[in-house]
Protein backbone atom coordinates (compact mmCIF):
# COMPACT_ATOMS: atom_id res chain seq x y z
CA UNK A 1 0.00 0.00 0.00
CA UNK A 2 2.89 2.53 0.71
CA UNK A 3 4.45 2.05 -2.83
CA UNK A 4 0.77 2.36 -4.28
CA UNK A 5 0.60 5.81 -2.01
CA UNK A 6 3.72 7.23 -3.20
CA UNK A 7 3.04 6.39 -7.14
CA UNK A 8 0.01 8.02 -6.77
CA UNK A 9 1.41 11.35 -4.84
CA UNK A 10 4.66 10.93 -7.43
CA UNK A 11 1.72 12.00 -9.96
CA UNK A 12 0.57 15.00 -8.74
CA UNK A 13 3.62 16.77 -7.22
CA UNK A 14 6.64 17.76 -9.42
CA UNK A 15 10.08 16.26 -9.22
CA UNK A 16 11.82 17.91 -7.16
CA UNK A 17 9.14 17.59 -4.48
CA UNK A 18 8.78 13.61 -5.69
CA UNK A 19 12.65 13.50 -5.31
CA UNK A 20 12.97 15.72 -1.83
CA UNK A 21 10.23 12.95 -0.39
CA UNK A 22 12.14 10.00 -1.56
CA UNK A 23 15.41 11.25 0.38
CA UNK A 24 13.72 12.81 3.67
CA UNK A 25 11.12 9.95 3.94
CA UNK A 26 11.66 6.80 1.62
CA UNK A 27 15.62 6.37 2.03
CA UNK A 28 16.53 6.89 5.41
CA UNK A 29 13.85 4.34 6.56
CA UNK A 30 14.85 1.92 4.13
CA UNK A 31 18.27 2.25 4.96
CA UNK A 32 18.25 1.83 8.58
CA UNK A 33 15.91 -1.22 7.71
CA UNK A 34 18.61 -2.55 5.74
CA UNK A 35 21.15 -1.95 8.27
CA UNK A 36 19.01 -3.57 11.04
CA UNK A 37 18.06 -6.95 8.81
CA UNK A 38 20.04 -9.78 9.38
CA UNK A 39 19.91 -12.49 7.00
CA UNK A 40 20.27 -15.39 9.45
CA UNK A 41 17.11 -14.37 11.75
CA UNK A 42 14.60 -12.64 9.87
CA UNK A 43 12.20 -14.79 8.46
CA UNK A 44 10.97 -12.72 5.99
CA UNK A 45 13.48 -12.41 3.03
CA UNK A 46 14.86 -9.14 1.95
CA UNK A 47 13.86 -8.95 -1.81
CA UNK A 48 10.13 -8.90 -0.57
CA UNK A 49 10.14 -5.20 1.52
CA UNK A 50 13.42 -4.40 -1.08
CA UNK A 51 11.90 -5.17 -4.83
CA UNK A 52 8.76 -3.60 -4.48
CA UNK A 53 10.26 -0.30 -4.35
CA UNK A 54 12.45 -0.80 -7.83
CA UNK A 55 10.36 0.35 -9.88
CA UNK A 56 10.04 3.68 -8.06
CA UNK A 57 12.90 4.46 -6.54
CA UNK A 58 15.34 2.72 -9.55
CA UNK A 59 19.26 3.39 -8.71
CA UNK A 60 18.80 5.33 -5.66
CA UNK A 61 18.40 1.55 -4.41
CA UNK A 62 21.45 0.54 -5.45
CA UNK A 63 23.55 2.48 -2.73
CA UNK A 64 22.24 0.10 -0.73
CA UNK A 65 23.25 -2.77 -2.37
CA UNK A 66 26.63 -3.06 -0.95
CA UNK A 67 25.66 -3.60 2.26
CA UNK A 68 22.97 -6.78 1.39
CA UNK A 69 25.80 -8.22 -0.49
CA UNK A 70 27.79 -7.87 2.78
CA UNK A 71 25.40 -9.45 5.01
CA UNK A 72 24.85 -12.08 2.16
CA UNK A 73 28.60 -12.88 2.65
CA UNK A 74 29.17 -12.73 6.26
CA UNK A 75 25.97 -15.16 6.94
CA UNK A 76 27.23 -17.54 3.88
CA UNK A 77 30.55 -18.10 5.70
CA UNK A 78 29.14 -21.46 7.77
CA UNK A 79 26.96 -22.28 4.27
CA UNK A 80 27.23 -25.85 3.14
CA UNK A 81 26.65 -26.62 -0.18
CA UNK A 82 23.88 -29.60 0.41
CA UNK A 83 22.04 -26.40 2.11
CA UNK A 84 19.80 -25.15 -0.87
CA UNK A 85 18.59 -21.97 1.45
CA UNK A 86 21.24 -20.15 0.17
CA UNK A 87 20.04 -20.37 -3.70
CA UNK A 88 16.47 -19.47 -3.28
CA UNK A 89 17.70 -16.33 -1.31
CA UNK A 90 20.01 -15.14 -4.10
CA UNK A 91 18.15 -15.75 -6.93
CA UNK A 92 15.88 -13.27 -6.74
CA UNK A 93 18.52 -10.85 -6.76
CA UNK A 94 20.21 -12.10 -10.33
CA UNK A 95 18.87 -9.31 -12.24
CA UNK A 96 19.23 -6.79 -9.72
CA UNK A 97 22.53 -6.36 -8.81
CA UNK A 98 24.68 -5.76 -11.75
CA UNK A 99 26.20 -8.63 -13.42
CA UNK A 100 30.02 -7.51 -12.52
CA UNK A 101 28.90 -7.43 -9.04
CA UNK A 102 27.13 -10.75 -8.28
CA UNK A 103 29.83 -12.45 -10.47
CA UNK A 104 32.03 -11.21 -8.24
CA UNK A 105 29.56 -11.97 -4.96
CA UNK A 106 29.22 -15.50 -6.55
CA UNK A 107 33.10 -15.94 -6.97
CA UNK A 108 34.04 -14.92 -3.28
CA UNK A 109 31.17 -16.66 -1.38
CA UNK A 110 30.03 -19.52 -3.03
CA UNK A 111 32.37 -20.67 -5.44
CA UNK A 112 34.78 -21.77 -2.77
CA UNK A 113 32.59 -24.16 -1.00
CA UNK A 114 31.72 -25.50 -4.27
CA UNK A 115 35.25 -26.08 -4.76
CA UNK A 116 35.17 -28.01 -1.39
CA UNK A 117 32.55 -30.24 -2.38
CA UNK A 118 33.60 -31.34 -5.22
CA UNK A 119 37.31 -32.04 -4.14
CA UNK A 120 35.64 -34.04 -1.02
CA UNK A 121 33.64 -36.26 -3.95
CA UNK A 122 34.71 -39.76 -3.63
CA UNK A 123 34.76 -41.30 -6.99
CA UNK A 124 34.22 -44.81 -6.48
CA UNK A 125 32.35 -47.30 -8.58
CA UNK A 126 31.35 -50.04 -6.16
CA UNK A 127 29.87 -47.70 -4.15
CA UNK A 128 29.20 -43.99 -5.98
CA UNK A 129 27.53 -40.97 -3.85
CA UNK A 130 26.35 -38.41 -6.14
CA UNK A 131 24.95 -35.89 -4.34
CA UNK A 132 27.83 -33.51 -4.35
CA UNK A 133 27.21 -33.34 -7.88
CA UNK A 134 23.46 -32.19 -7.71
CA UNK A 135 24.61 -29.74 -5.08
CA UNK A 136 27.12 -27.64 -7.77
CA UNK A 137 25.05 -28.18 -10.86
CA UNK A 138 21.94 -26.49 -8.42
CA UNK A 139 23.99 -22.98 -9.13
CA UNK A 140 24.21 -23.49 -12.61
CA UNK A 141 21.39 -20.75 -13.91
CA UNK A 142 22.77 -18.13 -11.27
CA UNK A 143 27.05 -18.96 -11.59
CA UNK A 144 28.57 -17.84 -15.01
CA UNK A 145 29.16 -21.04 -17.18
CA UNK A 146 32.72 -20.36 -17.53
CA UNK A 147 33.30 -20.64 -13.86
CA UNK A 148 30.31 -23.47 -13.25
CA UNK A 149 32.53 -25.42 -16.20
CA UNK A 150 35.80 -24.53 -14.38
CA UNK A 151 34.78 -26.16 -11.42
CA UNK A 152 34.37 -29.67 -13.06
CA UNK A 153 37.92 -29.48 -15.20
CA UNK A 154 39.92 -28.80 -12.30
CA UNK A 155 38.01 -30.66 -9.63
CA UNK A 156 36.32 -32.92 -10.77
CA UNK A 157 37.48 -34.80 -14.07
CA UNK A 158 41.20 -35.10 -13.31
CA UNK A 159 40.43 -37.82 -10.43
CA UNK A 160 37.51 -39.23 -12.74
CA UNK A 161 39.85 -40.06 -15.71
CA UNK A 162 42.32 -41.54 -13.23
CA UNK A 163 39.70 -43.49 -11.96
CA UNK A 164 38.50 -44.50 -15.62
CA UNK A 165 42.55 -45.61 -16.08
CA UNK A 166 42.90 -47.66 -13.34
CA UNK A 167 39.83 -49.24 -13.88
CA UNK A 168 40.36 -50.27 -17.66
CA UNK A 169 44.25 -51.65 -16.46
CA UNK A 170 42.62 -54.52 -14.74
CA UNK A 171 40.70 -56.39 -17.10
CA UNK A 172 37.54 -55.14 -16.51
CA UNK A 173 34.02 -55.93 -17.87
CA UNK A 174 34.14 -53.43 -20.17
CA UNK A 175 29.54 -52.92 -20.57
CA UNK A 176 30.38 -52.48 -17.03
CA UNK A 177 32.39 -49.16 -17.46
CA UNK A 178 29.90 -48.19 -20.75
CA UNK A 179 27.55 -48.18 -18.12
CA UNK A 180 29.58 -46.12 -15.87
CA UNK A 181 30.39 -43.68 -17.98
CA UNK A 182 26.76 -43.27 -19.58
CA UNK A 183 25.74 -42.74 -15.91
CA UNK A 184 28.20 -40.06 -14.78
CA UNK A 185 27.39 -38.21 -18.14
CA UNK A 186 23.35 -38.42 -17.72
CA UNK A 187 24.42 -36.36 -14.22
CA UNK A 188 25.13 -33.16 -16.55
CA UNK A 189 22.31 -31.60 -18.02
CA UNK A 190 21.91 -31.66 -21.80
CA UNK A 191 23.36 -27.75 -22.68
CA UNK A 192 26.31 -28.65 -20.46
CA UNK A 193 27.08 -32.16 -22.22
CA UNK A 194 27.12 -29.64 -24.97
CA UNK A 195 29.64 -27.61 -23.97
CA UNK A 196 32.81 -27.70 -26.05
CA UNK A 197 35.15 -27.67 -22.41
CA UNK A 198 33.18 -30.69 -20.75
CA UNK A 199 32.90 -32.35 -24.33
CA UNK A 200 36.44 -32.56 -24.46
CA UNK A 201 36.74 -34.29 -21.06
CA UNK A 202 34.31 -36.94 -22.07
CA UNK A 203 35.85 -37.38 -25.59
CA UNK A 204 39.02 -38.12 -23.36
CA UNK A 205 37.30 -40.95 -21.34
CA UNK A 206 36.25 -42.08 -24.38
CA UNK A 207 40.08 -41.80 -26.00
Amino acid sequence: ECVQLFENIFTSVSAPIADNLVDTLLMPKLSKAVQQWNPTTDVVPIHTWIHPWLPLLKSKLSSMFPEIRRKFGTALARWQPSDTSALAVLEPWITVFDRTSMENFLVRNIVPKLVAALRELQIDPKNQYLAPIGWVLAWKDILPRFHLVSLFEGEFFPRWLQTLHTWLLHNPDLQEITTWYMGWKSQFPADLQEDERLLAQFNRALE
